[in-house]
């Protein structure tokens, strides 16, 4: 006979592996939705900054991991315009770590979610930072895509995606994505909410100074935990 197994054993914890300390795990789909100017290429950025260089996003520390980061509609230099306010050493110093992706040429596109090219990067162990997904009228199949991209979160360090709030209403959200935060934003305020209503905490940006901005974090009422 094998060896007699502890009863507690059965219900220990497992080590849990986090991409952001206590908020995002490994090998996991996160999604952000939110309307036009809601906040998530800022909260795309400050998230690739943080993985990369082993900082900080929403005030949780982050394991440093490569990253591959796509964004779909903003230019190249509107982008490092916008990451030099998020943080002044964001990317250029981490470029090694940070690798960027976009539409920037005549013939650029955004590859398809099964694309090889996607697969390849995870395999190499980078974290995907897709900005921003496709709506979901542009997909032949809402539910495929977001179990294609389970499958490449699975496949590496993890999957986060950023989209617009049209995804709220995808029924497949509840069974392929571990995570999903909704954003709104008012003046320099961004709301962030689990969409499950058991978190919601205000990020304020706030100048620092001519160029750069500072991200604050503040419960949005009392009995609300911070992200």
């Amino acid at each position: 006979m094998g060896n007699p197994i502890a009863f507690g054993k059965l219900f220990e914890e497992k080590n849990t592996n986090w991409l952001v300390a206590d908020f995002v795990r490994e090998v996991e789909l996160i999604l952000f939705t939110g309307g036009r100017e809601s906040g998530r290429t800022i909260l795309a950025l400050s998230l690739v900054q943080g993985i990369a260089a082993r900082s900080v996003f929403l005030d949780c520390i982050c394991a440093r991991h490569p990253v591959a980061y796509f964004n779909r509609y903003d230019s190249r230099n509107q982008l490092w315009r916008l990451a030099s306010r998020v943080s002044p050493k964001m990317m250029m110093a981490e470029e090694s770590q940070a690798a960027v992706y976009g539409c920037w040429g005549p013939d650029d596109k955004m590859p398809n979610i099964d694309d090889e090219s996607f697969k390849e990067l995870v395999e190499a162990g980078r974290v995907l930072v897709i900005d921003t997904i496709p709506d979901p009228r542009e997909t032949d199949c809402p539910d495929e895509f977001l179990r294609s991209a389970q499958r490449l979160a699975r496949s590496g360090p993890g999957l986060v995606m950023f989209g617009a709030s049209s995804w709220n209403n995808v029924q497949a959200i509840r069974n392929r994505v571990h995570e999903h935060f909704l954003l709104t934003k008012s003046g320099d305020k961004i709301v962030f909410e689990d969409a499950r209503g058991s978190r919601r905490v205000n990020l304020f940006l706030t100048p620092k100074e001519s160029h750069i901005f500072q991200m604050t974090l503040k419960p949005a009422s009392r009995g609300t935990a911070d992200a």
